[in-house]
């Protein structure tokens, strides 16, 4: 019944403004023959009773509607969003939740361009988009839901994303890849596997009380050094898809251990906070390895995590079978399927 209320009242202000715009546009045509009414542009905003949200329409004539099904989400919502929405699918959520709280946390510390965008109809379907920009003129992009034809309709629809910047789509889960692959087709942008991974994470008790055993001649520092940076990027497998400045900024605004050594302060390991708040990065020098520095670093890295209420987690390539070794030794588990995906034009 509210439903149909709510419709009644929509049905009944728009055919309002259609007189009050038809009442305008005649006069304008008696002052102005040249100017064309076709393409004055009226904002109507209508209280949607079902989920207590404001819906924005946009009316390009006195016939035509338009919605679009996306909403930057006020800030003051997304704590409930991540908490009442996301919660309920833990831990497949986990990438997109803490990708919405690192946000919000690096945007104070820097003025970052990222959308954080839901549907605008109800946030229960739990459909959600993330943008962040890149400084090369790229982007990336998080997706996530609960209802699979509200981000279908979102992909094809919605003119809050930049699709001309050929974003790269990370760690879509597996269950929202036919979605993805068909939507982007709709609106004629091909979209390609970069990488088949998985998310492990691990518990957040475990994680608290992981043992950091003693290494000698080594100190733990973070890496803040330029040259450093210049190294870690000149050598990171993923330096083709992201730039040095977001290497920068997952360093100096999320946070990174470095394994340095005591004698000459060479940097020998290193980890960080990834831009979706979990591990990554993680890479020692090739005359470094198996000597127990990246599992130095990486344990000293999951304890602060867990210590600040933080459910460590990383995104990990299928391929990378030593990698998901170790981090199946530190006490992670895999919990979710995802692709990474790069897009282009047709």
């Amino acid at each position: 019944m509210r439903v149909l209320e709510c419709r009644a009242k929509l049905t009944s202000t728009v055919r309002a403004k259609d007189s009050i715009l038809t009442t305008e546009s005649s006069q304008s045509r008696n002052r102005d023959n040249s100017v064309s009414e076709s393409f004055r542009l009226l904002i109507i905003i209508v209280s949607d009773t079902f989920c207590g949200r404001s819906w924005e329409y946009t009316q390009h004539s006195t016939s035509a509607m338009v919605c679009d099904p996306l909403i930057e989400l006020p800030e003051k919502e997304l704590d409930l969003f991540c908490e009442e929405v996301l919660k309920k699918d833990w831990p497949n959520s986990i990438h997109v939740y803490y990708f919405i709280k690192t946000s919000l946390e690096w945007r104070k510390k820097k003025n970052l361009k990222i959308q954080l965008l839901a549907t605008n109809t109800c946030m229960a379907d739990g459909t959600f988009i993330g943008v962040k920009y890149s400084d090369n003129g790229s982007s990336m992009i998080v997706m996530y839901s609960l209802n699979d034809e509200a981000l279908e309709n979102a992909i094809k629809t919605s003119s809050k994303i930049d699709w001309s910047r050929r974003p790269v789509l990370e760690a879509i889960l597996d269950r929202h890849i036919g979605v993805v692959n068909r939507s982007l087709a709709a609106r004629g942008i091909m979209s390609k596997s970069y990488s088949f991974s998985g998310i492990y994470c691990i518990d957040l008790h475990q994680a608290a009380n992981i043992e950091i055993p003693p290494i000698e001649d080594v100190k733990i520092e973070p890496v803040t050094d330029g040259k450093d940076l210049e190294y870690i990027y000149s050598v990171w497998a993923h330096n083709d898809i992201y730039s040095f400045g977001e290497l920068l900024d997952t360093a100096l605004l999320g946070g990174s251990f470095g394994v340095y050594s005591k004698e000459n302060g060479l940097l020998m390991s290193w980890v960080m906070v990834t831009h979706y708040g979990g591990v990554g990065v993680l890479q020692s020098r090739e005359d470094c390895l198996r000597k127990g520095y990246a599992s130095l670093a990486t344990r000293t890295l999951t304890k602060a995590m867990a210590n600040c209420g933080i459910t460590p987690h990383a995104c990990i390539m299928d391929c990378n079978t030593r990698s998901r070794a170790f981090f199946e030794k530190l006490g992670y588990k895999r919990v979710a399927g995802i692709q990474y995906l790069t897009t282009q034009p047709m």
